[in-house]
């Protein structure tokens, strides 16, 4: 795992020290058959320390170790621009090539992939326009990993822009995990039956699509070698952002080659817990001074192959690096760092397993991440597991299952919120402890059996239940303001082009965010529930309901009616459809139509409730308007699925609300409502009636001769040659002494003045 810190240096070392650059050049062009002409475009332009890209006359590229480059439709020496860079539609199409990775062992990483560049117009932390799912440029975008690999391994991973850890397969990878085993050693490797990674092999990789104009289905791999008759496919067909990557490849994506070594590669090639992985240690030294990639062909799925340049004559020699140009100049811009390809990080990433901890993890991860500090880099791994989470119920086998679940918490939250909500805090909690001790279980080697396991996470789930259960408003402090502040965060970008001119202004919004979330998970929590349970409980019964029906009526009619989600679509894809307001902000959109909701019925005399209620009508009504427009399409579901959904929705919410608001009591709203207020405005009077004469008398009260009066004064004696510093001892005077003197000075100053007016 400190692969990471390993990477981080690669990253930020050249950095340090920027001597003068040799001259931009453009490496060259390359035939891509079936589409033409292809110039390449390398990183580093500007530092003679960056790894050069070989390409031959003949359409070989070697990518010398540390490279990394781009396609592109023309190249301009020296200058980076998005505009300049392929944009491919592989809809529909298969792109085949092939690779020589000989001399790239266990700490290699020959990598062929894609990215969104050409629809980066930001230049980004790396001056390129480089963008990918990690961010390690500081820009997110789309990325299909074609090939990580080198004798040993070969991942295919896919990503969407916030997905850092994507869906993949394979073969190798784990260190106290398992990596992907869809092949093995037999198969893939030197002197493997399949394929022989002594030799060149040919890639071939399919982006089909479900029928004209349709969204991206899968990403299929075939590995093959001619001699050898087996073949190497994989198909990762199950990823939950296929939509959001078939518009990536129609917009165009841009084709990435590198090469980097590194001795923590065991993420990649590692044997794993199951020991079935090839390496068992990285040895990045090792690694041959290049790779090679030729023969890149683009054609529609099963048509005949286009025409391509003769294959280059292979050689099990890995290629010498070029010779650098003897003659530097200066450049007039920074150049960009060149960076490896960004590896992923497998959850869970162990802690506490180096003599560093989990800090040095935690900074590496900072770096990486574009965040800069140890800080947000423990918020990055957080939301990396809540990621982790949400992914693992895209890809479920069990979506029934879970659609039950959804419907039934639904409806217990729809009946009684505010028990609810208790219930389900201390549940997931102690869950959440549970799983946090058992990872650390497994990364120390605690308990080596299964009944041990068992009893110290009922253990520790039982403490943290028992915990949360008697502490529980005091949870809630942290919890609300946490929640509070993350609101704010998510729906005050506007702040940002206001704080130049109002210096403070995300300040004052982020921490009137916290004391609001504090509020509402405290003295407000069982009132603000009774507004806010029926608003998601309404949800979770329309989407779990919705799914279900979507379902069980294609299994009894073979058909699907199109105001509910497919049966394809799993049933947090079906659920992010109807949340058109989806993000951050709708934390704080749900928030807010609670507390208004909240105050029609301690304010809204007699129609009290029909006013409560319109009032998170209106926030689900907007969820639809705006599913239909922009979620629906991006996901794959019909139009009519938000509209007939939210209606869904809307009906359980109103429901629910009715009977909980009917039971509550509108002189407590009230008296809640107006100790606030008048919390408030007691503070605002109190700095209104700050008296300013008394202000100015406290300020005066602070002058030096008052100062010297309350105050023990030091005199300096003469320095001691044989001290090494100055000694001081206090007068016994009370400062007598020093009036004196400045009296003195005082006089002598006025002397002076006096003459010269003479």
């Amino acid at each position: 795992m400190f692969a990471m810190i390993w990477t981080l240096r690669v990253l930020l070392l050249p950095s340090l020290t920027l001597p003068l650059a040799r001259a931009a050049t453009c490496p060259g062009n390359i035939q891509l058959g079936g589409h033409g002409a292809v110039s390449m475009i390398p990183t580093g332009w500007g530092d003679p320390t960056a790894a050069t890209l070989g390409v031959s006359g003949t359409g070989e590229l070697t990518a010398n170790i540390g490279s990394r480059a781009y396609f592109a439709e023309k190249c301009n020496a020296g200058v980076y621009s998005n505009e300049d860079y392929l944009a491919l539609n592989l809809l529909g199409k298969t792109m085949r090539y092939t690779t020589d990775l000989s001399g790239a062992g266990c700490g290699c990483n020959a990598a062929m992939y894609l990215t969104s560049l050409r629809q980066n117009p930001n230049p980004s932390d790396c001056h390129d326009h480089y963008c990918d799912a990690n961010n390690v440029c500081g820009q997110s975008c789309a990325e299909i990993d074609i090939q990580e690999a080198n004798q040993r391994a070969w991942h295919s991973t896919l990503h969407s822009a916030s997905d850092r850890f994507g869906v993949g397969g394979g073969y190798g990878g784990g260190d106290s995990w398992n990596g992907a085993r869809d092949w093995n050693a037999a198969q893939y490797g030197p002197h493997a039956r399949c394929i022989d990674t002594n030799r060149p092999f040919e890639v071939a990789v399919s982006f089909p699509i479900n029928g004209p104009g349709g969204i991206l289905t899968a990403m299929q791999i075939e590995l093959t070698q001619q001699g050898h008759s087996c073949s190497l496919k994989l198909n990762l067909n199950s990823y939950s952002s296929m939509a959001e990557l078939s518009q990536a490849l129609q917009k165009g994506m841009t084709p990435i080659i590198s090469y980097w070594s590194s001795d923590k590669m065991l993420w990649m090639d590692g044997k794993g817990t199951d020991r079935q992985g090839p390496c068992a240690a990285d040895n990045a030294k090792a690694c041959g001074n290049s790779v090679k990639f030729f023969n890149f062909s683009v054609a529609d799925i099963g048509a005949p192959l286009p025409p391509i340049v003769a294959p280059p004559r292979s050689s099990q020699k890995p290629t010498e690096k070029p010779p650098q140009d003897p003659v530097p100049s200066p450049v007039p811009a920074p150049a960009p760092v060149p960076l490896p390809v960004p590896m992923p990080f497998p959850l869970p990433i162990p802690p506490g397993v180096d003599s560093n901890g989990k800090t040095a993890i935690f900074d590496a991860l900072g770096a990486l991440c574009g965040t800069g500090s140890s800080v947000k880099a423990v918020g990055h791994t957080l939301l990396g597991y809540v990621a982790e989470t949400i992914d693992r119920i895209h890809t479920s086998q069990h979506q029934e299952l879970i659609c039950c679940a959804t419907t039934i918490l639904g409806l217990a939250c729809a009946w009684d919120g505010p028990l609810f909500y208790q219930a389900i805090f201390t549940v997931v909690l102690a869950m959440l402890v549970a799983s946090m001790v058992d990872f650390e279980v497994n990364a120390s080697d605690f308990t080596s059996d299964t009944v041990s396991r068992g009893v110290v996470l009922g253990q520790a789930g039982a403490a943290a239940a028992v915990a949360v259960h008697t502490g529980f408003d005091g949870s809630q402090v942290v919890f609300g303001s946490l929640i509070g502040l993350l609101s704010a965060w998510g729906s005050s970008s506007w702040t940002e082009d206001l704080e130049d001119h109002m210096h403070g202004i995300r300040l004052l919004v982020y921490s009137q965010g916290a004391i609001l979330g504090c509020l509402v998970f405290t003295a407000w929590r069982p009132l603000f529930l009774k507004t806010l349970a029926p608003l998601v409980g309404g949800f979770l019964v329309a989407s779990g309901l919705g799914a279900l029906f979507g379902r069980g009526l294609t299994a009894l009619t073979g058909s699907s009616l199109l105001i509910l989600p497919p049966p394809s679509m799993d049933w947090a894809t079906g659920a992010d459809c109807l949340l058109g307001t989806r993000g951050k902000g709708c934390l704080l959109w749900g928030f807010a139509c609670g507390l208004v909701a909240l105050i029609f019925m301690g304010f809204g005399g007699a129609r009290r409730r029909i006013l409560a209620i319109s009032t998170l009508l209106a926030y689900i009504i907007a969820n639809a308007v705006f599913g239909a427009a922009l979620r629906a399409d991006a996901l794959g579901a019909p139009r009519a699925w938000p509209f007939f959904g939210c209606l869904l929705w809307a009906f359980s919410t109103a429901a629910s609300a009715w009977r909980q608001l009917s039971i509550t009591d509108e002189a407590e709203i009230r008296e809640s409502l107006d100790n606030a207020m008048g919390t408030m405005l007691s503070m605002r009077d109190s700095v209104k009636e700050l008296d300013a004469n008394a202000f100015r008398s406290a300020l005066q009260s602070f002058t030096p001769s008052r100062l010297d009066q309350q105050l023990p004064t030091f005199e300096r004696l003469p320095q001691n040659p044989d001290t090494s510093r100055d000694r001081y001892r206090k007068q016994k005077d009370g400062g007598r002494d020093t009036e004196d003197r400045k009296e003195t000075s005082r006089l002598l100053m006025l002397g002076r003045q006096g003459s010269l007016e003479r």
